[in-house]
């Protein structure tokens, strides 16, 4: 009886738990722009999507990267890039620290855009990166510090 009960009592948190998580993604992809993991950019070539994910470099050599660096980013070099030629001031502010404060901090970054490749001689400095992310419009920006 007390494993009846257990057993219940975990189907109920388990509910409610993942019930959580499906309004979250479905509020962010109610445009009808889907959520999805920096590692499959790849299978959304040239499509609108929802991408959260880190940016950091140093120097002239800047690039995105998936938020837990040990999936993909070794496959995927990617160049963030942007329609609007002026960023708002609060965006642009947040690229200007991180520019200047490159070797402790980076950028975590929630946008919509379109995943790009193919360009003759890549993206980026020295095309550096195989593909493009370009941005449509940021949802989230927050500076964060690099762990030691």
């Amino acid at each position: 009886m007390k494993y009846i009960k257990l057993a219940a009592i975990t189907c109920i948190i388990s509910l409610f738990s993942c019930s959580s998580l499906k309004k979250e993604y479905s509020i962010q992809a109610s445009s009808g722009v889907p959520v999805i993991s920096f590692c499959d950019l790849p299978n959304y070539q040239n499509k609108q999507v929802y991408l959260k994910f880190a940016y950091s470099g140093m120097e002239e050599y800047w690039a995105i990267y998936p938020i837990n660096p040990d999936l993909c980013a070794r496959e995927l070099k990617v160049e963030l890039d942007f329609e609007e030629e002026k960023l708002p001031s609060k965006i642009g502010k947040a690229f200007a620290k991180v520019h200047r404060h490159y070797w402790n901090s980076y950028l975590i970054i929630e946008a919509i855009g379109i995943y790009e490749t193919g360009k003759k001689g890549g993206y980026g400095h020295l095309g550096s990166n195989n593909s493009r992310f370009l941005v449509q419009k940021i949802k989230k920006i927050s500076l964060a510090k690099k762990s030691k």
